[in-house]
C-alpha cells in the first residue's frame, strides 16, 4: 500500500467513512508491514499538533473543525493501538484487540469457552487452556514472540493488552526476539514474574512454585515483592513462598521413588486417596479416576505429577521401572511412561508402554517390574538424546479399579527393590 492511500484511509477512517472492505485493507496493511505502522504513527503524531489548535472548549471555532480534532486526537490513540494487534471496523472506534495467532495446536485447545482451531486469534484477557497430556498449543504474537503451551496448560493473555500473560498453571516454553529497552514480555504467575528479552524461556508451575530455565539468551525472575536474579543460558530459579532463588543447574537422576502418601497429595496429579486393604507398612495409595476425552468414552487414570522443566529420572538402556499396584477387577491396565529431550521445544516424547496386567490375580498387590528397553513404544519420535522421563500413567479403557501405593525406577542388570 502506498502512503498516499495509507493516508487517505487513515483519515477516513478517522471521519468514520470507511467501508468494510477499506477497513479490512487497512487493517491487514497494520498488521503485516511495518513501513505502514511507521507511517500511520507519524500521521498521527502530525494529527496531535492540529488537534491541539482546535480544543472542545474554543466557541469560535467552526464546527466541523472542531470535529475533525476530536477525531484526530482520538485516531492517534486508535493508531496507536492498531500498532499492537488492534482491528479497525468502519465507523466505529477499534474492537477489542486480538493480542495472539492459535500458529499450532493438538488435542483439546480452549480460547475461552470455545474449541480453538488453527488461526484462531486471542483477544486481550481470554485464556488459553490445553485440556489432557496429549494436547499443545502455539501462540504468535504481533512482535513475532511464540509461547508453546505442553498439556493440561491455562494461560491468560494480559486484559490491558500489554506484553504480558497470566500462568494458571503447567509448562510452557516462551522463545521472545529482542524486545524495546524496558518493555520485555512478561509471564506472570502467583508467585512471581519472568521478564524476558532476546531469549527463549521455560516456565513450569506447579504444587505453589514456579520454576524458570533459561535455554538461550537472559531474562529476569522477580518475586511478589522487591527480589528478583538475573538469569543466563543453562540457568535455573524459582519462585516460592514470596522469594526468588537461583537452583542448582538440573542433574536427572538415574533412580527416583513416590510413595503415595495421602497426607502429602502433591506427587499425583490424577487419582483420589484410597486408604482400604493396603500392604503392611504403606502410608497410602492413589486410586484411579476417569478422566474426560472429547468424542470418547473415558480412560480411568492414575497419573503423577509431570516434572516438565527437571524430568523425574535419566532414561538408559537398563533402566527399571517398577510399580506396586492391585487390580480390583480382572481387565486390561498398562503403565505408560513418557519420556522427551530435556528441552521441552521438542513436543514430542517417546511413550513405553508395559501391559502390567497379565497374570495378575484381581483383588491382590502385586509389583510388577519393566525394563524400558523390553516395552513397546507407542511413540518414538525423532527427538534428540539423551531422553528424561518426566511423567508416570497407570491406564485403563475401563474402569478395572486400578490402585498404586509406590512406584520407583533402578538401574542394573536386575531391578532394585523398593529403597526404604
Amino acid at each position: 500500500m502506498t502512503d498516499d492511500r495509507l493516508t487517505d484511509l487513515a483519515t477516513r477512517h478517522y471521519h468514520g467513512e470507511l467501508t468494510a472492505a477499506e477497513a479490512g485493507e487497512l487493517s491487514a496493511a497494520l498488521r503485516d508491514s511495518a513501513r505502514a505502522r511507521e507511517v500511520f504513527t507519524q500521521v498521527s503524531v502530525l494529527v496531535v499538533g492540529l488537534a491541539a489548535h482546535f480544543p472542545p472548549a474554543t466557541r469560535s471555532a467552526p464546527v466541523r473543525r472542531r470535529r475533525a480534532g476530536v477525531a484526530w486526537a482520538v485516531g492517534l490513540a486508535a493508531a496507536l493501538l492498531v500498532a499492537g494487534g488492534w482491528l479497525l471496523v468502519p465507523g466505529t472506534a477499534p474492537a477489542v484487540p486480538f493480542l495472539a495467532e492459535m500458529e499450532a495446536n493438538a488435542g483439546e485447545v480452549r480460547v475461552g469457552e470455545e474449541g480453538a482451531v488453527l488461526g484462531a486469534r486471542v483477544r486481550a484477557g481470554e485464556s488459553v487452556r490445553t485440556v489432557g497430556l496429549g494436547s499443545s498449543a502455539t501462540l504468535r504474537f504481533p512482535d513475532g514472540t511464540r509461547v508453546f503451551l505442553a498439556g493440561n496448560t491455562a494461560v491468560t493473555v494480559d486484559p490491558a493488552g500489554r506484553p504480558r500473560v497470566e500462568m494458571a498453571r503447567g509448562d510452557i516454553a516462551a522463545e521472545v526476539p529482542t524486545r524495546p529497552a524496558g518493555d520485555p514480555v512478561r509471564i506472570a504467575t502467583r508467585e512471581g514474574e519472568v521478564r524476558a528479552s532476546g531469549t527463549q524461556v521455560l516456565v513450569t508451575r506447579a504444587e505453589g512454585r514456579t520454576r524458570v530455565g533459561v535455554v538461550e539468551g537472559q531474562a529476569t525472575l522477580a518475586d511478589t515483592g522487591e527480589g528478583r536474579v538475573e538469569m543466563g543460558a543453562g540457568d535455573h530459579a524459582e519462585a516460592c513462598d514470596g522469594q526468588v532463588r537461583m537452583l542448582p543447574r538440573p542433574v536427572v537422576p538415574d533412580t527416583c521413588a513416590v510413595v503415595f502418601d495421602p497426607a502429602r497429595p502433591a506427587e499425583w496429579e490424577v487419582g483420589r486417596a484410597a486408604d482400604d486393604h493396603l500392604p503392611p507398612g504403606s502410608p497410602g495409595a492413589v486410586r484411579m479416576v476417569p478422566v474426560p476425552r472429547p468424542g470418547k468414552p473415558p480412560l480411568h487414570e492414575v497419573r503423577l505429577v509431570k516434572r516438565w522443566t527437571d524430568g523425574m529420572f535419566a532414561v538408559h538402556p537398563d533402566t527399571w521401572v517398577s510399580v506396586r499396584f492391585r487390580a480390583d477387577r480382572p481387565g486390561f491396565h498398562h503403565l505408560l511412561v513418557v519420556a522427551r529431550s530435556h528441552d521441552p521445544r521438542h513436543k514430542s516424547g517417546v511413550v513405553y508402554e508395559a501391559p502390567v496386567w497379565r497374570g495378575r490375580e484381581a483383588g491382590r498387590w502385586h509389583t510388577a517390574h519393566v525394563r524400558l528397553a523390553d516395552c513397546r513404544k507407542l511413540e518414538d519420535p525423532d527427538v534428540p538424546r539423551p531422553l528424561v522421563g518426566f511423567l508416570v500413567v497407570a491406564s485403563s479403557d475401563r474402569d478395572v479399579g486400578v490402585t498404586v501405593d509406590r512406584f520407583w525406577v533402578s538401574r542394573g542388570a536386575e531391578p532394585a527393590p523398593f529403597p526404604e
